[in-house]
This record gives C-alpha cells, sequence and structure tokens, in this order.
C-alpha cells in the first residue's frame, strides 16, 4: 500500500489571494474585479464601485484615481497626501489652497483638508 503526502496536495494548488476593494473595502470575488492598469499599482476595485464611485465608464483602460487628474484625465502634475485626489494646478478649482510639499515633490494636501495643512508642512 502506497502512502500519500498530505503536504503534497497542499503545496501543489495555487496559492488564492483574497482582493479587497478598494472603494469599499469588500472582498472581490474573480470574475468582478477591474484592476489598475498602471505597471505596478495592484489597486483593484469591483466593477460596480468603480462606476459608480468613480465614474469609470468602461470605454477607455481604467486608472485609479491617484494616477490622472480627476477633471482633465490627463497624467497628474500632483497628488494629495489626504485622499485620492490627483489634479494640475490648472484644473483644480482652488489651486491657491493647495499646499505643495517642498521635501515631496508631486505630493500637496489639497483644499479639502485645510485644518491639518501646518501639520504636514512641519513633517514635509
Amino acid at each position: 500500500m502506497k502512502i500519500i503526502d498530505p503536504l503534497k496536495f497542499i503545496l501543489s494548488e495555487p496559492l488564492q489571494v483574497e482582493k479587497e476593494c478598494l472603494c469599499c473595502g469588500r472582498y472581490i470575488f474573480p470574475g468582478e474585479e477591474i484592476e489598475c492598469s498602471i505597471r505596478g499599482c495592484g489597486g483593484v476595485y469591483h466593477g460596480i464601485c468603480a462606476k459608480k464611485s468613480l465614474g469609470f465608464s468602461g470605454h477607455r483602460t481604467f486608472k485609479c484615481p491617484p494616477h490622472e487628474c480627476f477633471i482633465c484625465k490627463q497624467r497628474l502634475h500632483w497628488k494629495s497626501i489626504r485622499c485620492t485626489l490627483a489634479s494640475h494646478d490648472k484644473c483644480a478649482p482652488w489651486p491657491d489652497k493647495v499646499v505643495h510639499l517642498k521635501n515631496q515633490p508631486g505630493t500637496a494636501i489639497c483644499w479639502r483638508h485645510p485644518s491639518d495643512w501646518h501639520v504636514d508642512l512641519k513633517a514635509g
């Protein structure tokens, strides 16, 4: 009688990695996901979350919000360290309220976070 090593079956099975939607935080089942097209990002969303919350139409490749300007959809100039907003100064509704962090190029604190900008200037 041949004895079978139970670990052989466990180790030979492909590892299933559970993915969480970056929008709602719930698990994503296979076939429900939309992945960010930016190489190395790894951002994953439910298709319905990408459509309802992020305005993804399905007619172009999907990029996470921090990778493109929220108005013109072109490559970003800066991204907020407090939220997923990314923009150009020319597209920002209140560019004078954007605080660019000098020691962290390409990062800023957008107009949505006026109460905590001074904390980051000290840290930046």
